[in-house]
């Protein structure tokens, strides 16, 4: 069946699972009803959920090559949790849960999901959840700066089976063209050169402000929408930041935002994986550089 208003159910649940906010779930329980035969078991869900830490997110391969193995461990662990309404960014654990829920409501994996109702029509030829093996030799590899402070991140995702591997949530690779593209549909409202992907309103609920303070996680304020990062403090020079602008970064390395006033759609990628403390105003000054050009 088709998924109702499956762009605003994908950025809801991202919304509510990826960054844990049981606030937005609590102010939306009556705009968003259950989704139908997308509940979890609890015969599929732990007892008592051990501790998930980054290994544990990537091994062993044979499990994560089926998501729905992993999914009511994940849940479980989150639900266990998630006991409060505070902002906490979950950068991996959320993409299987919600490449799940796509999965149960829709009938399709994510990465068929995603391919054949987004980057299909959109005619997105780079971007890919799980690259096909003889495209190895294209992917270019992270490479740690001087002062990049998380190197085992930069080993887990160079390794080859990470790049065929479907990981909903940090999985994507694509060009910056192709990046770039998709948020060229969204700064224009769901549609891009007679293709509709979304519909302007849904375009509207998925980028306007849900949740605003310090993100646990990443031990700094942010301003979220459902699933996107708005006025991200890498989209434009300090002070210069705009709610208008939504997008999200990658670890340590790229950006990709667009603002629906301008018309500007951005992607940024680079395989130089830095500290946040010097990526950050890289890719701030990067941005700006494009506002000033552009505007």
């Amino acid at each position: 069946m088709r998924m109702p208003r499956r762009g605003v159910w994908l950025f809801v649940v991202l919304a509510g699972v990826g960054w844990s906010l049981p606030g937005i779930a609590q102010q939306n329980q009556n705009e968003f009803p259950a989704i139908p035969g997308a509940e979890i078991g609890a015969a599929e869900q732990p007892a008592d959920p051990p501790p998930i830490g980054w290994p544990d997110l990537f091994e062993p391969w044979a499990q994560l090559t089926q998501p729905p193995a992993l999914t009511g461990l994940l849940v479980a662990f989150m639900l266990a949790t998630v006991l409060s309404a505070l902002i906490a960014y979950h950068p991996r654990n959320f993409g299987w849960v919600v490449g799940e829920l796509v999965r149960r409501i829709d009938g399709r994996p994510i990465d068929q999901f995603v391919r054949e109702e987004i980057t299909g029509p959109l005619q997105i030829e780079e971007f890919h959840l799980g690259i096909d093996p003889s495209m190895e030799e294209r992917v270019a590899k992270l490479h740690a700066m001087e002062d990049c402070d998380r190197t085992s991140q930069v080993t887990i995702y160079n390794r080859p089976e990470v790049h065929t591997a479907v990981l909903p949530a940090g999985g994507g690779i694509a060009t910056a063209r192709g990046l770039a593209r998709f948020y060229a549909m969204m700064a224009c409202s769901g549609s891009l050169e007679g293709v509709k992907t979304m519909k302007p309103e849904t375009v509207v609920e998925v980028t306007k402000l849900q949740a605003e303070g310090l993100d646990h996680s990443l031990d700094r304020n942010v301003m979220r929408s459902l699933g996107l990062s708005l006025a991200d403090p890498r989209s434009a020079a300090p002070g210069n930041e705009n709610i208008r602008t939504f997008g999200h970064a990658g670890s340590g390395t790229s950006i990709g935002w667009a603002n629906p006033d301008s018309g500007l759609a951005v992607a940024y990628i680079t395989n130089g994986f830095r500290a946040e403390s010097t990526n950050t105003p890289r890719l701030a000054e990067i941005s700006q550089a494009v506002l000033d050009a552009a505007l």
